[in-house]
């Protein structure tokens, strides 16, 4: 049994017993194409296992495509001595689409995006709404486009 709180913004169960276990929060709800309800920690439970991460924090970015959220991923590579970044972070690829593979497509890590830290709270808890930010102005930088928008098509561009 599924438990939202409207005024606090969690989200939990009552187990058999009565008492009342907290999920997560209903702003860090992913909704995803298939319209599945995913909590983040659902999906980082499933890659945790992966080598050569040394932090990973799941959130949801709505899709160009379908309008409904993607699963993505901020990752902190684990620096190995004697091998390159780009050597860890293609393991860490393969690693994660190898996961990616043996699960239901709703908690499969879509997109992935390598970053030096994880921001987090005054608590030490995963700051999700600053990775986003961070994660959609490199974006942006990348593509040219503001961060309030999304990148123009190929058929816009041309114009």
């Amino acid at each position: 049994m599924c438990l939202v709180t409207n005024y606090t913004g969690d989200l939990g169960f009552l187990d058999d017993d009565g008492y009342l276990t907290i999920t997560g929060r209903v702003k860090e709800l992913i909704i995803t194409s298939g319209g599945e309800n995913v909590m983040p920690l659902q999906v980082k439970k499933e890659y945790l296992d992966v080598r050569n991460i040394e932090e990973i924090a799941v959130f949801g970015l709505d899709s160009q495509e379908n309008g409904h959220e993607q699963i993505h991923a901020g990752i902190v590579a684990k620096r190995t001595p004697g091998r390159s970044l780009t050597e860890i972070e293609n393991q860490i690829r393969k690693d994660v689409s190898d996961i990616a593979g043996k699960l239901p497509s709703f908690l499969q890590i879509q997109k992935i995006h390598f970053v030096n830290e994880i921001p987090k709270t005054s608590l030490m808890k995963t700051a999700r709404h600053k990775l986003k930010k961070a994660v959609l102005s490199r974006e942006a930088y990348q593509t040219g486009a503001p961060v309030d928008q999304k990148p123009a098509s190929s058929t816009e561009k041309r114009k």
